[in-house]
Formats: C-alpha cells, structure tokens, sequence
C-alpha cells in the first residue's frame, strides 16, 4: 500500500485503475445487500471468487472496458448491469479518446504565419504533434514556435535561391579541393553509399574528372551537368569526412549552394538521361540530410523545378520500370538503368514516408528485374534487403488510417 503524507500531493493513475475501483465497490456493496454483514469476515471479502467477478482481465470486463472507451457497441444486458452498478448521483465518465487518431492535429503554424501541414506518417510530424499535446496538458497554453526547428529551417543556406549573380566562370579548379583532395572525398562517398545507391557512374564520371582538373571548365568535352554532379559529391565527402564543432553549417554546404545555381533548366536541356536523375537524386538527398523535407521532395530552385518526384517522372517516361527488353537496347544501358531505378525506388519510398505523403507508384505496376551484376554480388545482395525494406515500408504507409 502507498502512503502519501502530505494530503495536497497529486497522484497520478489510469482511468482503467479508476475504474475497476468502481466495479469493486458496487460489487461489494451489492454483496453486503444480499449477505448477513455478521457472516463475513476479512477473508471472505478478499476471496478470488468475489474477485472473479470484478477482475479487470476476464472477458466480461474486458468487453465493458472496451465499450466504456467507445472501441465496441454495448449490449442491452450489459447496459442495464452498468445501470443497475451506477448510484443515481454518478456522473457518465466520457469515452476513452485518442487525439492522434482523428488527425486533429494535423496543421501546426509555421515560421512565417502560413499553416504547416504534418503528414500522418511522418515521424517528425508524430513527434511535434506528441510535444504539442505534452506542453498543452502540461502548462495549459499552446506551444510557442519561436524556439523550434521547422523544415527548412535547421541551417541557413545563405542564398535565396536566385541564379542571376552566378556564373559559371567560377567554376574552376583554383577554387575547389585540390585533384587528390577531391579523389579522396568521392572515394568517401563510394565507401559510405555505394553499397546503398546508384548516385554515380565510376567510370563515365572519372573521365569527365579528369578532363576537368587537365583542361579546365571550358574544354568543349566536359557536360555542364558533370559540374552539377561533381560539386554535389564533394559536398557529400567533405560532410563524410570533415569534422567541425564551431561552424553553424556542415561542411561543404558553399559546395552544393554553388552546384544549385549552376543547375540548368531541364526543359530544354539535352543530356546524358541517367545522369540527370542522378544528380537530381544526390541533390534530394543531400537536402534530405539537412533536414529539408519538403525541398527534398519537390525541391524548387528559380524557376525550375528538381525534385525526386521530377526523378520518378524521367523514370518511368524512359520505361525504367518495364523489363526493358530490346533489339535496340544495350545490356550495359539496361543494368545501369535498373542499378537507377531502384536506388530512386528506395529514395522515393522513404521520403514519401518521412513527409506523409501518397506514394507515386504502385509496386503492381513494377515488372524491372533486379540488375544482374555477377561480380559485385555483395553490392546486389545490399541492394536487395534495401528493396525489400522500401517495400515494406510501403505497404505499411498505404495501410495507415
């Protein structure tokens, strides 16, 4: 038995507890009705057998449970024996309710005043909507937005997204890491996500490299997207191996700023068409990691728009997820197509999950195979348990409520 001395002290207790305090007592006092009180004794009160028709874990209560939570509809018995156990003074408890699941909660303010929309299976969302209703039961007035983090907002880029003061002249090698730096920081990048994404072509890019750090920029043979590409890469290696405790921002960010003002438009722009969407994939989830969500997902710079879903729509234009089976088609194109299509297949399931949203496509629409790559069996075997895990995590965001 707890012992509370001081009387003002507040104890905290399941309305459960309170309620299979109520049952006991209407039973006993329906027992002392019906028995002689001279006949009963310590022991006869705390028999199991009174127990037993009060014990919160039979069926019996566990059906009354549930029906006083508002889970299951109550029958007529059961309605006239909660009746009848009712003193006439009592006051009907409400139904048992949680907030969570009538998504009532589902649009918070933002930073700026315009509502944010939380999706419901977002974990960021769960969290922010469990420390909404934490501080309100807790302090009794609304959260306070001034000192939490929102989407986008983690770390100032120090660009506002304009590509007008940008040129690419100031794409040269003097102003980026030396040749063996930068080998070393892409080789980071190969060690830490080679084995879980497709996000760039050894071969096909290390030409490129060197042609870069031999001629410079302006040398007719190098692609304008492999300037993208590569400055994506070493953002991603400097944030690998790089380590900063003073800077407000990660290392290698000035990369990627600078890698999106040089983007080109799209809607014009003839190019290699795996390398597009991998450099649409490396930028989605560099920004991913940097806490933009919502950027990540459809991320919007200047007038064009890059984005994973952009990704997805490249994909499925090209026929990436058909078996792809040709006269015209080359086996190496083919492997590297499918090698692309499952690595924005995971992309694409995860981030639609952290922000709450539909999925593009259903897995029944998918017939491409796995990409057949006999001597890299470890990478294809890491690559499987990721798409096996993808769609696992599908089928559970398309059965949420």
């Amino acid at each position: 038995m707890c012992h509370f001395p001081d009387e003002n002290q507040k104890v905290l207790v399941t309305r459960k507890y309170i309620n299979e305090l109520h049952n006991r007592l209407a039973a006993y006092e329906r027992r002392e009705s019906d028995e002689d009180p001279v006949s009963r004794n310590l022991e006869d009160l705390m028999s199991p057998e009174m127990y037993g028709e009060t014990n919160c874990f039979t069926d019996d209560n566990l059906d009354t449970t549930r029906r006083s939570s508002g889970l299951a509809p109550a029958s007529p018995s059961s309605s006239r024996e909660a009746t009848a156990a009712q003193e006439p003074g009592d006051v009907a408890e409400a139904p048992l309710t949680n907030p969570l699941a009538f998504h009532t909660i589902d649009w918070v303010p933002g930073p700026h005043g315009a509502p944010v929309f939380m999706g419901t299976s977002s974990n960021w969302a769960f969290g922010r909507r469990v420390l909404t209703m934490t501080h309100e039961a807790v302090t009794g007035t609304p959260l306070q937005i001034d000192n939490l983090f929102f989407d986008g907002n983690v770390y100032d880029l120090k660009w506002d997204g304009s590509r007008s003061s940008c040129a690419r002249d100031d794409f040269c090698p003097s102003n980026l890491p030396t040749q063996d730096f930068a080998i070393y920081l892409i080789n980071s990048v190969k060690f830490r996500c080679g084995r879980l994404f497709y996000l760039f072509d050894e071969e096909s890019f290390m030409k490129q490299f060197a042609i870069f750090h031999e001629h410079g920029a302006n040398h007719p043979g190098l692609s304008r997207l492999w300037c993208v590409h590569y400055l994506i890469l070493l953002a991603f290696g400097k944030a690998f191996v790089v380590q900063t405790t003073r800077s407000q921002t990660p290392p290698g960010l000035d990369l990627f700023v600078h890698a999106m003002k040089i983007m080109p438009d799209f809607t014009f722009f003839e190019c290699n068409f795996v390398e597009k969407i991998q450099v649409l994939c490396c930028a989605a989830l560099y920004l991913q990691c940097l806490s933009c969500r919502t950027s990540a997902y459809r991320h919007r710079w200047g007038t064009d728009i890059h984005k994973i879903s952009q990704a997805v729509s490249l994909a499925l234009e090209g026929g990436m997820y058909t078996e792809m089976q040709g006269q015209y088609l080359d086996e190496t194109y083919v492997q590297k197509c499918r090698l692309m299509w499952w690595t924005l297949y995971v992309l694409e399931r995860h981030m639609s999950t952290l922000l709450g949203v539909p999925m593009f496509i259903n897995d029944e629409h998918i017939c491409t195979p796995f990409p057949a790559r006999p001597d890299q069996g470890q990478r294809t075997s890491v690559m499987h348990i990721q798409v096996k895990l993808a769609q696992i995590l599908g089928q559970i965001h398309r059965s949420r409520p």
